[in-house]
């Protein structure tokens, strides 16, 4: 007799609806189209998103500071109206 041993996946939260939910550095830096050793640098420069400190040797990111870091960094066009 075969068994079926189907295991159900669990739903993964929608990120949009919880910004308070902390990401590891890695996928912080994936979220960010940054390698992890882009990412480590800008925060040793003082110029990442804030962090949080999970543990002595782990960093986080809030999905909402890393959406509004990036809305900060966002460019405007330099071109003069009617240029």
């Amino acid at each position: 007799m075969i068994h079926s041993h189907a295991t159900s996946v669990p739903a993964v939260p929608d990120v949009a609806a919880d910004g308070k939910r902390v990401l590891p550095e890695a996928a912080a830096a994936q979220r960010l189209s940054l390698s992890y050793v882009q990412l480590r640098r800008l925060r040793r420069l003082g110029e990442a998103p804030p962090h949080v400190q999970l543990s002595s040797r782990r960093i986080g990111y809030r999905i909402a500071d890393i959406d509004a870091w990036v809305e900060q960094r966002l460019c405007r066009s330099a071109v003069p109206a009617g240029a």
